[in-house]
């Protein structure tokens, strides 16, 4: 089994190689950058926190009945 396991980390360290091997990563970078992408350690970091607003209870048929009398005999 340790035989095995150190052939597929061989093959994935040949693949990997060949992977890296068929991009310009130079090439990516001027893209990126033309495409107005900037690194990762240029930015500043915020952290947001948001609370959603809880909503207002509806009005019971009661209640309803007591605001539209209170209106009328008003």
């Amino acid at each position: 089994m340790s035989n095995y396991v150190s052939r597929l980390n061989s093959e994935n360290a040949e693949l990997q190689a060949d992977y890296r091997s068929q991009y310009d990563l130079e090439d990516i970078r001027i893209k990126a950058q033309a495409l107005g992408m900037v690194p990762k350690s240029d930015l500043e970091v915020r952290t947001v926190y948001v609370t959603i607003p809880q909503p207002e209870p509806e009005m019971t048929w009661l209640e309803e009945l007591q605001w539209f009398l209170s209106g009328l005999f008003a």
